[in-house]
């Protein structure tokens, strides 16, 4: 009989040996983040049927906080890395790369909506951003007659609109 507990143990301590392989080297294999978060993906699937035992026992919070520490150490120069190879490996003469970097665009700002959802800011879209949504109901790029495309914008606008100062820092 399978152990939620020992097969989300297992799936970590195969991130973490991943991840600690990987640290300090050039650079990283096609797939590799993916690996990583195939891996790590059990981990909430799989968590409201560990028992609390097997939770203390196979240090599975002291993993994911290994593994949130690795990787928030990397995280900036990882994240530069991919977001230029992304750039060089982009073929801008396609007919889909519009429709690619405007899903991208699009994906990025409903991540930015939900997660100040989450945490009940006040928010508007302000610019072209804001232009863009009320011109064509989506962001950035707004469709035309005969195939054209207006794009509206190039990076998104939001105000957070703080109930009193604070540093967000």
């Amino acid at each position: 009989r399978e152990s939620p507990g020992v097969a989300v143990s297992i799936a970590l301590h195969a991130a973490l040996a991943f991840i600690d392989d990987w640290a300090g080297k050039q650079g990283f294999e096609a797939g590799f983040w993916q690996s990583i978060a195939d891996l790590i993906v059990l981990y909430p699937q799989k968590l409201p049927v560990i028992s609390g035992m097997d939770l203390t026992r196979l240090r599975i919070a002291a993993l994911d906080d290994a593994i949130r520490n690795r990787i928030r150490a990397h995280y900036p120069a990882t994240l530069q890395e991919v977001l230029a190879e992304r750039i060089r490996s982009i073929d801008q003469s396609t007919t889909t790369f519009h429709d690619l970097l405007s899903h991208a665009f699009l994906s990025a700002f409903q991540e930015l909506v939900q997660v100040l959802d989450e945490v009940q800011a006040e928010y508007v879209p302000i610019q072209g951003t804001l232009i863009s949504l009320l011109r064509y109901g989506s962001f950035p790029v707004g469709r035309l007659s005969r195939g054209k495309r207006d794009v509206v914008d190039n990076d998104a606008e939001v105000m957070v609109i703080l109930k009193q100062e604070t540093s967000l820092a």
